[in-house]
């Protein structure tokens, strides 16, 4: 073909081991002037070739062009009837081997014809039923008439490949001569003769296009009185249909769910192509857990539910539809979510896990006696949901007992530690949120920012791990944990949610991701002045405590840690909504953990 790049290789189909290898189809093959055609292609290569193309009109070049991005096809509509070609030239430069550059080409043509120009009142080709029209619309039926001419097609769409079957009849005083012809897209393609004055004729269509049917019916004339050669009376009808390809089958499967649990109903919802050219013919449905068959039908539903079974420990549920249409295309969707089964663990297992555990009174001693029979304890990976952003929250005891068993539960966890410590709620909150637990601290003046501290085992330590301490925001905590004790250079600690698990971790006294400490211990001695004996001796005696309070009349209760007249108490559960305080992170990485999926976040 000649313009640029004529001394490209053209690519044959069996070049299938070539280094370089096109494909390029083009649909339609023919289209009436005006109507758009679309050359799409794919290129093989293990290096991105350089894309030139190049568009023909009976031989003689007039567009061309370069792919500069990820195209895969090009759309152009003939304005006049013509053969159109569509060259696309791909190009390797020599590789480092130096050896000779690779260029190949790939040629696909297309025709375009002109519009059909026979006659025909009938512009609309949707379907219609097929008696209407039989004598045709405009009423030309005439029982008087000698000669009355009927014709129809039983679709006025079909699909390539399918037969259009078109119904004649002829009612006349004399024997009739039948003719007829067929067009496509305004051409003649065939024509002959019907001798039975009543039938069918069917008609395949092979490529997509417009075609019209002819038939043409002539009776001879009887003489009337003075006429020497009658003309011989002839009528004729149109009927036109379009043959289309047959269009993709296509099916969808979605979960109304991210996740189930076994015990408990799971739907899906399904759907398909909703022409009628493209209606399945057979069906086929299984549903599987853990690889085993819940569920199987042969009819098409538009909802599948399932109820799984309860089992050991977490699966996937599958469910797989296959659908066959008339024209044997095939189409399969499937859809997979994660199976959950809820854990064991109830309030009464909490209430009965400390029976054995013996607590002192002091509270910084026995929140670590909780908190050390809590090491090892990990977040579930049996029960769990898919949040909103697609991540697995697992279920905690901590956030059972709170109240929001699938969150992030690093502050639940401290909760639960003060609570069954036998801490007092009017003295040590509880809360959800790390931050908002750390601000109730601020107001009772029971928190130090980690400069000013010298924290004790059993206070409390707040960090900020998602914010450096030179940007803005630093200073929000997103978690916490428990000093378990320091030395003269560290900080050792229990921490609830550090990579999915209660565990021990240690800092460096200075490191910038601590925040600060909440003062349990200054708490406990606020709340019990007199410790031991020593301490006794020079406790001030009845009436000096009259006279000489420990804590100055004027003083708020609440900034020492004392309880209100009426102490108020938070309720189970925390909401989220319109929570500023509520820091987006109660489980975030502490330095020198690595952040990982889901399944083992720090």
């Amino acid at each position: 073909m000649p313009g640029e790049d004529d001394d490209a290789v053209e690519q044959e189909e069996s070049d299938v081991h070539a280094p370089l290898r096109i494909k390029l189809t083009v649909k339609p093959s023919v289209v009436q002037v005006g109507q758009n055609a679309v050359w799409r292609f794919s290129i093989e290569s293990e290096k991105k070739p350089v894309l030139n193309w190049y568009l023909y009109k009976n031989g003689v070049q007039i567009k061309s062009g370069i792919f500069l991005k990820n195209e895969t096809a090009i759309a152009y509509t003939p304005t006049v009837p013509g053969t159109y070609s569509f060259k696309l030239v791909a190009k390797l430069a020599p590789g480092e081997d130096g050896g000779a550059p690779v260029k190949v080409a790939k040629t696909v043509k297309l025709t375009a014809i002109a519009a059909p120009d026979i006659p025909t009142d009938e512009d609309d080709l949707d379907d219609e039923d097929a008696e209407d029209s039989f004598w045709g619309d405009d009423g030309d039926y005439d029982e008087d008439s000698p000669l009355n001419l009927g014709l129809s097609v039983e679709e006025n769409t079909v699909l390539i490949g399918h037969p259009a079957i078109y119904r004649y009849a002829v009612r006349s005083d004399d024997k009739a001569e039948l003719t007829w012809q067929l067009f496509k897209n305004g051409s003649e393609i065939d024509s002959g003769v019907f001798v039975p004055e009543a039938g069918t004729y069917a008609f395949t269509p092979l490529v997509p296009g417009i075609y019209a049917f002819r038939l043409t019916a002539t009776i001879q004339r009887k003489a009337e009185e003075g006429e020497q050669e009658p003309e011989p009376l002839q009528k004729s009808r149109i009927v036109k249909l379009k043959a289309i390809e047959p269009p993709e089958l296509e099916i969808t499967v979605k979960a109304h769910s991210a996740s189930c649990f076994g015990g408990e109903s799971v739907s899906f919802g399904l759907s398909r192509s909703e022409n009628k050219y493209a209606q399945a013919s057979a069906a086929h449905i299984t549903v599987t857990q853990a690889g085993a068959t819940i569920y199987e039908s042969n009819e098409f539903t538009d909802t599948v539910r399932v109820k799984p079974s309860v089992m050991d420990d977490a699966c996937t549920i599958k469910l797989v539809v296959s659908l066959v249409d008339q024209f044997g295309q095939t189409a399969e969707a499937t859809a997979v979510i994660p199976c959950a089964m809820h854990e064991d663990e109830s309030r009464y297992t909490w209430t009965h896990m400390f029976d054995d555990v013996r607590l002192t009174g002091v509270w910084p001693q026995d929140i670590l006696t909780i908190a050390r029979t809590q090491l090892g304890y990990k977040e579930s990976r049996k029960d769990f949901i898919i949040d909103e952003n697609g991540d697995q929250q697992g279920w905690t005891r901590y956030g059972a007992w709170y109240g929001m068993p699938y969150e992030e539960w690093c502050s639940m966890f401290v909760s639960f530690c003060l609570e069954h410590a036998k801490v007092p709620e009017w003295a040590i909150p509880r809360s959800a949120s790390q931050q908002r637990l750390r601000n109730r601290l601020i107001k009772k003046g029971l928190y130090a920012e980690r400069v000013d501290a010298e924290p004790l085992p059993g206070d409390l330590i707040f960090f900020d791990h998602e914010t450096e301490p030179w940007e803005n925001g630093y200073g929000t905590s997103d978690h916490i944990g428990i000093v378990v004790e320091t030395d003269d250079e560290y900080v050792y600690t229990i921490e609830g949610n550090s990579n999915l698990r209660v565990r021990e971790r240690q800092y460096l006294l200075t490191d910038e991701h601590i925040v600060g400490y909440g003062l349990v211990n200054k708490a406990y001695e606020l709340n019990h002045p007199v410790e031991d004996e020593e301490q006794a001796e020079d406790a001030p005696n009845e009436e000096d405590k009259e006279a000489k309070p420990l804590i100055p009349d004027d003083t708020p209760r609440e900034a020492v840690g004392l309880p209100t007249d009426e102490p108020a108490k938070e309720t189970d559960i925390e909401p989220a909504a319109n929570d500023d305080e509520n820091a987006s992170a109660h489980n975030k990485t502490p330095v020198g953990i690595r952040k990982t999926t889901p399944y083992s976040r720090a």
